[in-house]
């Protein structure tokens, strides 16, 4: 019976705490303690102490935090109670605790003061920081001056003034003349030889932290720290050098201050110095002194020169080659979450290199998680790997997200293969309009391909109305940056006064040009000029020797031509069994009018008929046509080291980029897969031509 008693009091006590509980938690709890404090609060106001004191003691009993610090203050001032600075501290702890940030600021004050507690400057300073975080102004200004005296935390008058300048921000009365006085005793400091100071001063000149920007004392102070051995200064003195800031850009210079950084332990300074070595910038290039300085850098930690040394041993220039060295640092850097060096892997792991077997299950892997940080190279390479179906499904629609957001990125390379996907119709809506769109940002960014592939567009008209000046245009700067087949375009226009003035030699000299580079249907009409002495000295011999270029790329007009040289004797000695095998040649080629010239050498010989001036007038499209894609010309990293300052980005001969201004980025790929468009006027020539 007794045991039957218990468990029923057991029970009891049970349901009564589960009520208790679904109470207390209910969604209106919280509503129910605001109210409370808010009747507080009134009664406060209206002078009934001991009514505010009663609610907020209800409410904070509760754990309401608000109501905590309430009763906290009640305590402090002695308002409907004895003063009692011991309960005070009691409530106000409690609501600290909470994360309340005005107890936290009251409960550092009462800490400071041995106010119902003992002191303690470490906690004081803790509960000033977290009140000061969360925006209480007055914690700020008493948080700069804790600071600035080290009190209870190691001193720093640079926290010092960030602090009093977000209290001035914030309104505190004191805050300015504070912030002066910091500025006096900061100036007097660096005047006085300390080099923290002058750094410091530099830093705030440079910044307008607390005193007005001025680039050249900035500078001042940036060098007098840097000459005291300051290393943070002589860091920062080497990239203001590179960069140009309120001063000169010099190389030079810049790396003997980043020299003596590294040489006083300084990871980072380690890291420049080594990339310095391996570009060449500032010092000559050596690249065991590059791999010295970035494997300093690289066992201390520094994703960079991880990166780079990683980069350095793939290149194999200079030094060995050595594939699983670049793999462990790239790993390294990697495993970080170091998006460059994901991507490299990336590269590494799809190609091998000969050394090793490609290994598309650690690449995918580590693309994955460097295009979803934002890495543009990375999602291009993706959107490649997608477009062509490779270690995966083909899927265009996916593949065209990717460039989609590489281009966002700033990735010309994404823009030229937009631009072919709206061509093509492939994962987006067909338009030739939005292709030329795509190709005039590709273009703006510097990509040959892109200003190739609208040029094309206006040739052709497709996209856009027809401009043969606006081609031209195009055409002629890609020529003077060596592009074969612009040269090659450019040259049938100038021989047409299509966009240019007739102009025979300058025909000749760009299908000279191109053809010297091996760009066959130059190689072709070069030798069509020679054979006739358009604009250049006729030469039967030349003509052949050109012909006869274009003929070991099995190129079929070619073959037409040199056999009808051989079957008149041009330039070489008469051959009706050689012209007659170039012939069917060129016929199996694909060339119908061989056929009928080779009826012609059978019969009489007379009225031989030879294919004018070619143009390669497709759009370079190799990444979606190549069978299989050569990936070494396609998937992007960095092949050279890299400083990662904002040199990178911002001097002037990256920063402009501007088609018209500057040199176009040349691109170690040969894109052009362009076909071969054959003409239609193709005069008949006799034997006596």
């Amino acid at each position: 019976m007794q045991l039957i008693k218990i468990i029923f009091i057991a029970l009891f006590v049970l349901v009564g705490a589960v009520a208790v509980y679904f109470v207390v938690s209910d969604k209106d709890y919280e509503t129910v303690q605001s109210d409370t404090v808010d009747q507080g609060k009134a009664a406060f106001e209206s002078g009934q102490y001991e009514d505010a004191l009663h609610w907020f003691e209800n409410s904070a009993r509760s754990g309401y935090a608000e109501a905590q610090y309430r009763l906290g203050l009640m305590y402090q001032q002695g308002k409907g109670t004895d003063r009692d600075d011991a309960q005070a501290v009691r409530w106000l702890t409690m609501a600290a605790k909470q994360g309340y940030a005005e107890a936290q600021y009251q409960l550092a004050g009462h800490i400071e003061h041995e106010r119902g507690t003992v002191k303690d400057d470490q906690k004081m300073v803790g509960w000033y920081l977290l009140a000061a975080k969360k925006g209480i102004a007055p914690a700020m200004y008493k948080v700069a001056g804790i600071y600035a005296d080290g009190r209870g935390i190691e001193q720093s008058d640079s926290e010092a003034l960030n602090w009093v300048l977000k209290a001035e921000a914030a309104k505190v009365p004191e805050a300015e003349a504070y912030r002066q006085e910091l500025v006096s005793r900061i100036t007097n400091k660096a005047r006085a030889g300390d080099a923290g100071s002058q750094f410091l001063l530099a830093m705030m000149y440079h910044e307008s932290r607390g005193v007005a920007f001025d680039s050249v004392k900035s500078l001042q102070w940036l060098r007098n720290a840097a000459e005291a051995d300051y290393v943070e200064a002589q860091l920062r003195l080497g990239k203001v050098l590179i960069l140009g800031i309120g001063t000169a850009p010099d190389d030079r210079e810049a790396f003997q201050w980043l020299l003596r950084a590294a040489r006083q332990n300084s990871a980072e300074g380690a890291s420049l110095v080594g990339a310095m070595y391996a570009l060449g910038q500032g010092v000559g290039t050596n690249v065991a002194e590059a791999e010295k300085w970035m494997l300093i850098a690289a066992n201390q930690g520094v994703l960079r020169a991880q990166t780079n040394l990683g980069i350095l041993y793939a290149a194999g220039k200079g030094i060995p080659k050595d594939l699983e060295k670049s793999i462990k640092w790239l790993k390294s850097a990697a495993e970080a979450g170091f998006a460059e060096a994901q991507n490299s892997l990336v590269v590494i792991y799809t190609l091998g290199f000969g050394y090793r077997e490609s290994d598309m299950k650690s690449a995918l892997y580590w693309l994955g998680k460097a295009a979803e940080s934002g890495y543009a190279k990375a999602q291009l390479n993706l959107g490649i790997l997608y477009t062509r179906g490779i270690g995966m499904d083909r899927d265009d629609e996916g593949a065209a997200q990717w460039l989609l957001k590489a281009e966002a990125g700033g990735n010309a390379r994404a823009q030229m293969i937009l631009g072919l996907f709206y061509s093509g119709g492939r994962g987006v809506g067909r338009s030739e309009h939005e292709a030329a769109s795509w190709y005039r940002k590709a273009l703006e960014r510097g990509d040959m391909d892109a200003a190739y592939n609208l040029a094309v567009l206006y040739y052709n008209g497709r996209g856009m109305e027809r401009n043969m000046i606006h081609a031209a245009q195009l055409f002629q700067k890609l020529a003077e940056h060596g592009d074969a087949a612009a040269q090659n375009t450019l040259g049938s226009m100038y021989l047409e006064g299509q966009g240019v003035e007739y102009n025979l030699a300058k025909a000749a000299e760009l299908f000279l040009a191109a053809a010297r580079q091996g760009n066959t249907t130059a190689q072709f009409n070069i030798g069509n000029v020679y054979r006739r002495g358009d604009g250049i000295e006729q030469s039967d011999s030349k003509a052949v020797f050109w012909y006869r270029k274009a003929v070991e790329q099995n190129y079929a007009p070619a073959q037409n031509a040199l056999a009808y040289m051989y079957a008149e004797g041009r330039g070489v000695a008469r051959e009706s069994k050689r012209s007659m095998e170039l012939f069917k040649a060129a016929l199996e080629g694909g060339l119908p009018v061989a056929g009928q010239n080779l009826e012609i050498l059978k019969k009489n010989g007379v009225g031989y008929k030879l294919i004018t001036t070619q143009v390669d007038n497709s759009v370079r499209a190799a990444v979606l046509t190549q069978m299989p894609l050569d990936l070494t010309r396609w998937l992007e990293m960095n092949w050279v080291p890299k400083l990662g300052i904002q040199a990178d980005a911002d001097r002037p001969s990256a920063r402009d980029k501007s088609f018209l201004k500057e040199p176009l980025n040349q691109h170690p790929r040969d894109l052009s897969l362009a076909i071969p468009v054959i003409r239609t006027d193709m005069p008949a020539l006799s034997g006596s031509t």
